[in-house]
């Protein structure tokens, strides 16, 4: 039960936290999925463009190794690129951004109207994103383009690029490949490499420091499959009768692109959490705001006060204004129903104290009879206990009723509590030596004055005594009266049988009596007047007990009220 109460949460509290984890996690599959997205982005362009890089090197050296016909007349090749007018590679480069220049060649255009010689113009052969294309620039800035379809007119291409009748070098295109990418990428961030397959020795190389990438180089890796190994993304190729491309990029920038998103999801979310968390707070406090005031009544009722309402009901919301009212309405109903029980209670006890009071007179009488038989008077007085006993019961329930209708009524008095509880022991003493049980008193040595009426409260201290001396079979009673700061606590406990715990919530009840108690003489009364006297001083009252162990009462006497 302690960790049950322990692990108790309120439903305001728990609406909170269910609302901030499931905000939490949702925001959280949005980031990683977005995450995801970015990353694999990333890394797709970036793959897709070493993969181009790749297939562009291989396509290069496939056509730089095979031979001119001897058929074809001789082109202008190297020289053709250099003498190849600026103005109209800067046209082609803007039509065609990071071409690379094959070959380029002068030749004639019609004959214009009025002239005898024809039109000059260049013809280039371009690469551009994995084709090849014969591209020519018109007087007015436009460019005319055509794509070589492969295989009928790739030939034609691979003449232009051996014009010369010189033995080729197949390593001569890729230098220039590797030197436009040296221009291009820089040498930081980017590594482009060609090793040899037998010997392991590098045949090109641009971009960082070789030193750097040794172990990525010399390890074994799949093939045109990208891995990462420390800041870099490496893509490896072949590149028959050569040997294998290594091409490689630092992914730094994207893992603090992922660290901002990270950095600013982070911040996003703590701040729409946090707001989140004091809008469903607010949300939740007005929800649970009338529960509260329900529970307070509810407790209030359980201590005895049935006159308790629910006065202000300022919501719009209809379950819990109808909580509200239907409780009111409730506990109105209770409230009559247990003032008519009282008032029926009181009313029949006053209508029985004068016939009982007649009762017992007139057997007293019948008693100085000296002339009844022994029968008679033993009729008589048996009559006269019972009556006796009926008349000190309607006494009881009417000073119950009249402690818990009239309080200020009380006839309160300073008195020495020490002294009372004291002389209380010494009268009460004969009864406990009687059943062989030990009386003890726990008390100060100077004086507690409190103010209160002492009939009542002897009667109280004698109810409570003399119920813990009814209900003890060895053993005994302790009484301690103890000073805490400004309060007063009296005790008074008991080794005897104990109360059930079933039975606790009833025990101050009127004629409620429990079951261990049913065999033995009592009304059920007086510890309902009990709770009168202390109600009535506004003392706190409370009860432990332990089934077979005892019970102990305590008694929380202000002295400054």
């Amino acid at each position: 039960m302690f960790l049950n109460n322990s692990l108790r949460i309120s439903l305001k509290i728990r609406l909170v936290l269910i609302y901030s984890l499931l905000f939490i996690i949702s925001c959280s599959l949005i980031f990683a999925v977005a995450s995801y997205r970015i990353y694999h982005e990333i890394n797709r362009t970036g793959d897709k463009e070493a993969l181009h890089i790749s297939r562009n090197m291989q396509e290069v050296y496939n056509l730089s190794i095979q031979s001119p016909q001897p058929s074809v007349p001789e082109l202008p090749g190297e020289e053709g690129r250099r003498n190849y007018p600026a103005s109209d590679r800067a046209v082609l480069e803007k039509r065609f951004p990071d071409m690379e220049l094959l070959a380029a060649r002068l030749d004639n255009g019609p004959v214009p109207e009025g002239k005898s010689e024809p039109l000059k113009y260049h013809t280039a052969s371009i690469y551009f994103q994995g084709k090849y294309y014969t591209c020519r620039v018109r007087q007015d800035g436009s460019v005319y383009s055509k794509l070589v379809k492969e295989p009928s007119n790739l030939m034609q291409l691979r003449l232009q690029l051996h014009a010369k009748p010189v033995k080729p070098n197949p390593l001569l295109s890729l230098k220039r490949r590797f030197a436009e990418l040296a221009r291009s990428r820089g040498h930081k961030g980017f590594i482009a490499v060609i090793r040899d397959s037998n010997t392991g020795k590098t045949i090109l190389h641009t971009g960082e420091n070789l030193s750097k990438h040794q172990k990525v180089l010399a390890g074994d890796h799949p093939e045109d499959t990208a891995f990462e190994v420390g800041s870099f993304r490496y893509l490896k190729s072949d590149i028959p009768g050569l040997g294998k491309l290594f091409i490689g990029r630092s992914i730094k920038n994207r893992d603090r692109l992922i660290r901002q998103c990270m950095a600013i999801f982070s911040g996003v979310l703590f701040s729409v959490t946090g707001a989140g968390i004091a809008v469903a707070w607010i949300i939740a406090r007005r929800f649970i705001h009338g529960i509260r005031q329900t529970t307070l009544a509810m407790k209030s009722i359980s201590n005895g006060d049935y006159s308790y309402r629910i006065e202000k009901i300022p919501y719009t919301d209809e379950e819990i204004v109808t909580l509200m009212e239907t409780f009111n309405d409730m506990n109105e109903r209770t409230e009559n129903l247990l003032n008519e029980m009282k008032m029926m209670s009181d009313n029949v006890a006053h209508d029985l104290r004068t016939p009982l009071t007649r009762i017992s007179g007139t057997v007293e009488l019948l008693l100085h009879n000296r002339e009844l038989s022994e029968e008679v008077h033993n009729v008589c007085i048996s009559v006269l206990e019972e009556t006796l006993r009926l008349k000190a019961l309607v006494n009881t329930i009417m000073d119950i009723s009249r402690t818990t209708a009239h309080p200020d009524a009380l006839n309160k008095e300073n008195l020495d509590l020490v002294r009372i509880i004291r002389n209380f022991g010494d009268f009460m003493q004969p009864g406990f030596e009687e059943k062989g049980l030990t009386l003890e008193l726990h008390l100060p040595e100077e004086a507690v004055t409190v103010e209160a009426d002492k009939t009542m409260f002897q009667r109280m201290l004698a109810n409570l005594v003399e119920n813990a001396l009814k209900f003890t079979l060895e053993g005994g009673v302790f009484i301690s009266l103890t000073r805490e700061q400004k309060f007063v606590v009296l005790t008074v406990q008991d080794t005897g049988c104990g109360i059930a715990e079933k039975d606790l919530p009833h025990i101050f009840d009127r004629f409620y009596r429990a079951d261990a108690s049913r065999h033995l003489s009592g009304n059920g009364l007086g510890l309902a007047l009990v709770k009168a006297v202390a109600m009535a001083h506004k003392w706190e009252l409370d009860v432990t007990s332990e089934t077979g162990k005892g019970t102990a009462f305590s008694i929380t006497i202000n002295t400054e009220s």
